[in-house]
């Protein structure tokens, strides 16, 4: 099977960063959504120490149910330069 790209791919060298990024945006996100949640989870290259990566932070998170949200239309991602 063969792949081909439409555009490029960044790597970056590891960064301090990366770790504060995701803990400032899980809180943003907890809050924003108003949900508990236990299982907020820093996941991808960027968790892994010393490997390159692209600049993206990904955060899995888990909630047992949506029932008590706030509109997650409220909530948006941020694109970081």
């Amino acid at each position: 099977m063969t792949f081909e790209l439409d555009e490029s791919v960044q790597l970056s060298q590891p960064s301090e960063n990366w770790t504060v990024t995701f803990t400032a945006e899980r809180a943003r996100l907890v809050a924003a959504l108003g949900v508990a949640t236990d299982h907020v989870e820093h996941i991808g290259s960027t968790v892994v120490a010393g490997l390159l990566a692209k600049p993206v932070v990904d955060i899995q998170f888990e909630v047992q149910s949506l029932r008590h949200r706030k509109p997650c239309a409220k909530v948006r991602t941020r694109e970081r330069t």
